[in-house]
């Protein structure tokens, strides 16, 4: 039961985290274009 006290608070600072790095990529606009570059990767050939 003790394990829960540093477990939580580690869970919800880990999902803070990444919640950040995910609002500073969109606020860095690194969302924009991705059906525009989707169509420049180059083609498989076999």
């Amino acid at each position: 039961m003790s394990s829960l006290y540093v477990l939580v608070p580690l869970g919800a600072l880990f999902a803070a985290i990444a919640a950040g790095f995910f609002v500073v990529a969109v606020n860095g606009r690194q969302f924009e274009r991705l059906d525009e570059l989707s169509g420049q990767l180059p083609d498989e050939e076999s």
